[in-house]
């Protein structure tokens, strides 16, 4: 007895059972929105990439010695920082995954890994499903900017679009949707003491 999938779809098309449709980018986009395995008997049922940008900004909260009411201060101990972590996961059926490779430049230096190979599990039809996750941390020498600088999402194996037309933009910071009226990101209060000096 056959068992019907749900496979995992671009954005413009229709789920369906057992195939995988492959549609076309809006002009000047690429060729597909699917890759091309996503059209084979060896496809893709999950694949994707989680970029966490994780920033310290060198703040900490110190208690003042009063009666109930006293505020604490806010000290600089040092200068800021920034690590990112990547947590992925690949699903495909039939075929072994392609994995992302622990991608390092000049600002990224990658300082800890993990990878995790799974047992294949038996998928309909004789074949097997295999799954690969992992985490890369990597720390950053330079700090992006939010809302400035671009931040990397990646792109999944089974996704037609590149690693950079999935990037968040400065602009998609929208500043309407939380109310930052008072928020001074890492510096700029007067409320802060500075411990590095001026």
């Amino acid at each position: 007895m056959s068992v019907p999938t749900t496979i995992l779809q671009p954005t413009t098309s229709t789920p369906s059972q057992g195939t995988v449709a492959v549609d076309s980018y809006p002009a000047g986009q690429g060729n597909n929105e699917a890759s091309a395995a996503q059209s084979t008997g060896n496809y893709y049922l999950d694949g994707r990439f989680d970029s966490e940008y994780n920033w310290d900004f060198g703040l900490r909260l110190m208690d003042v010695a009063g009666p109930p009411g006293t505020p604490p201060e806010v000290i600089r101990v040092h200068s800021g920082h920034c690590f990112r972590v990547v947590r992925w996961t690949s699903l495909r059926v039939g075929a072994t995954p392609d994995n992302p490779a622990p991608k390092t430049n000049a600002n990224e230096i990658l300082f800890r890994a993990i990878v995790c190979p799974l047992t294949p599990i038996p998928w309909p039809g004789g074949s097997r499903v295999y799954r690969t996750s992992g985490v890369y941390y990597y720390l950053l020498l330079t700090s992006p900017v939010i809302g400035t600088d671009r931040l990397s999402a990646g792109t999944a194996p089974w996704d037609g679009y590149t690693s950079s037309q999935n990037d968040v933009l400065p602009g998609s910071f929208n500043p309407a949707l939380l109310d930052a009226s008072s928020a001074v990101p890492g510096g700029g209060n007067p409320n802060i003491k500075d411990l590095l000096g001026s």
